[in-house]
Formats: C-alpha cells, structure tokens, sequence
C-alpha cells in the first residue's frame, strides 16, 4: 500500500489512519476512565497505568507502520509515529487533566507533611509523566527550560508550600506569644520552604538521572 505510485500509494491514508486511531481511543476511552475519579489516589493511579499503557500501544504500532517513518515521512518533514502519539496524548488527555491531577499531587504532600503517610513512588511516577510529556511536546533544546512544566506544576505546588506554611506560622501565633514561640513562627516557615525546596530540586535530579524520564 505505501510502495505504489501514483493514486495507488496509500500513505497518507495510513498515517491519518494511524493518527485517527489513537484520537479516537484517547478521547472516548482514556480520557472518560480519568474524569470518572474524583479521589486523588485512584486519579494518579489511572493517570499513570493510562499512560503507560499509552506508550506501550505507541510502540506495538510503530512496528506495523515503520515504513511510513522512514520513506514517507521524512520525505514530507511532518511529525513522525512518535510524536503523532505523545501530541495526541498531550492535546486530547493532559491538557484536558492536568489541573486535577497537579492538584491531587499536591494534597498527597500535603497530607505527608501532616504526617500520613503516602506512596512516594507513585507521586514520583506522576512527576516523571508530567516532566516526560512536557519534553517531548515543546523540545527542551529549544525552550532552555522545561517549558510549561514550570506552570502546569512546580508554580502550583511552591505556592502550596507557601500558603501552608504562612498557614501555620498563624496559628502558632494564635497558640503561644512568648519570644520563643515567636521566633519559631518567623523563622521555621522560612526554614521549611528552604528545606523543601532543595528537596523538590533533588526530586527533579533523581527524576532526571532515573530512568523514568527518558525511558522510551
């Protein structure tokens, strides 16, 4: 079908066919199966077993239309199966759940800092899936930064860290006026962010030089 010439070669059809394919199926299967969890848990755990999923259907067809990616599309310099599937993903899921799944990222620290406990691994996962899809679509050799990772998640969860802990510094106020306490309440918020902060920069680091980000 791609070997023809002529009215009889079918390429194109094939890789809108491809295309077609993975829209149908992220739209009326992956993105309904995300919107239907409302508890934050069960949200990042299907965000990201959707994901994985995602990728593993991305490859499988590669195989079969292999041919397109490397006559067909590189003689018309459009975006290739790889990139077809994760701005396909990235156009009809992420930027479609992106606030609810950040948001359910940040109440998990949040519920951490009070001193439950929650699955580290699985934020770690969510964190990679953000940082991954973020990378693929707007090329971090271009942007010089993670482009809008920065705004989709880092900006939402320091503004969290700040709110919880000007939170706290108020009731300790409200609690004790004594000089002692008073010091606590001016300076362990500071000191907090500070160490959380250098935390989430080695969280990025581990996330970086882990598999998890370039792992195809």
């Amino acid at each position: 079908m791609c070997t023809q010439k002529g009215v009889h070669d079918h390429s194109q059809r094939l890789y809108d066919k491809y295309k077609e394919t993975f829209e149908e199926y992220l739209s009326s299967v992956v993105l309904p199966s995300l919107q239907d969890k409302h508890d934050p848990e069960p949200l990042l755990r299907e965000f990201v077993k959707r994901w994985s999923n995602h990728k593993a259907m991305l490859r499988w067809k590669m195989r079969f239309f292999h041919y397109l990616d490397r006559y067909y599309i590189t003689r018309r310099s459009i975006p290739n199966l790889t990139e077809v599937g994760y701005n396909a993903f990235h156009d009809l899921v992420y930027t479609k759940v992106k606030g609810e799944v950040r948001d359910a990222v940040c109440f998990l620290i949040k519920q951490e800092r009070e001193g439950e406990k929650i699955d580290r691994g699985l934020l770690k996962d969510v964190v990679d899936i953000f940082v991954e899809i973020v990378m693929k679509k707007t090329h971090l050799a271009d942007h010089g930064v993670l482009g809008d990772y920065e705004n989709d998640f880092e900006a939402k969860m320091l503004e969290d860290t700040d709110a919880y802990y000007s939170c706290k510094a108020s009731l300790w106020n409200l609690e004790d006026a004594s000089p002692e306490y008073n010091l606590k309440v001016v300076t362990y918020p500071g000191i907090c962010y500070s160490i959380l902060f250098i935390q989430f920069l080695l969280f990025l680091l581990l996330c970086f030089s882990g598999r998890g980000v370039f792992e195809s």
